[in-house]
Formats: structure tokens, sequence, C-alpha cells
């Protein structure tokens, strides 16, 4: 398990990971918009997002896209254009109450973290335009054993008043 923070985001998930998938890439996400990112991982071109899965599904990638709302207009509106994708070449799943973002790549790489599926969380935005939580796991941790403390804290309490009776 490894910490991407910032930019490392982009170029472990999007360019080291998704832009060279094999055989599948599941995403879950609150927001899904269309966002920009690198055309291959050497490349200074940027390419919507739409087209990497469109390359990917020509290639005979399974894609399958969990998220909470309606995509904005431009990604739906790029998604029409790609006819191997509507035709089944992007699953796409409205679940209205995913917040989790996941990104699981060819069953072996998973990314857990607060990016969505837009510019300012997984995509080619710059250091300072970037939407995610610096760390979302030891915050999360830390929310955990907090809540774990004050749990066990109230336990001794119970117990010790149940014990005076």
């Amino acid at each position: 398990m490894r910490l991407l923070i910032g930019n490392e985001l982009y170029h472990e998930v999007v360019l080291d990971k998704l832009l060279h998938a094999r055989e599948s890439v599941w995403i879950a996400t609150a927001n899904v918009k269309a966002m920009l990112v690198n055309a291959d991982a050497d490349s200074e071109k940027f390419v919507p997002i739409i087209d990497v899965f469109a390359r990917l599904a020509d290639k005979g990638v399974e894609l399958r896209l969990l998220h909470a709302d309606l995509p904005s207009r431009p990604f739906r509106q790029a998604f029409d254009k790609k006819k191997n994708l509507v035709r089944g070449g992007l699953e796409l799943k409205v679940c209205p109450r995913v917040h989790f973002k996941c990104v699981l790549i060819d069953g072996g790489f998973v990314y857990l973290g607060s990016a969505n599926l837009t510019g300012a969380g997984l995509g080619a935005k710059s250091e300072q335009r970037r939407n995610v939580c610096p760390d979302p796991i030891g915050q999360a941790v830390a929310k955990v054993r907090a809540s774990a403390q004050r749990n066990q804290k109230r336990r001794r309490s119970i117990v010790g008043k149940w014990k005076q009776r």
C-alpha cells in the first residue's frame, strides 16, 4: 500500500495504470465530468478521458463506471459520439448513494481515495487545482480510532454504572 498525494495520484492511477489497462477498468465515483488526460504517458497532448475509454474498449478492455449522479453534459455529449461505448463498451450504472471513489484496473491495481472522475480529481489539473483530500487514508484511520476510543469510554461508563447497582 502506498499513499499518493497531488500529481502522484494522476501519474500512478491514470498515466501508469489506466492508460495501459489490458483486461478491465472498473471505476466508482460520485461525480463524472469530461476531464482531460495525457494521450499517453510520454505525450504532452491532452485528450478527453472518453477517447481513452473508446481506445480501451476497442482493445477489448472491460469498462464499468458506477456513479452517483448524471455525468456532466460535455461527458454525455462526448459519450454519445463514441458508438463503441454506446453499444456497451462502457457500462454505466447510476447509484445515487455512491460516494466512495475507487479505480480497479486489471483485477490487480486498486486506488481508494477521495478523487472523483473529474479534472480536479483524477484529471490532468495542476497541483494547485487538485480537489482531493491530501491524506484520506490517514484521516479515515484517525476518525475510526477516535470513534473507537469514544465508544470504549462510553462502555466503561455504562459498565461502571451497571456494577454500582
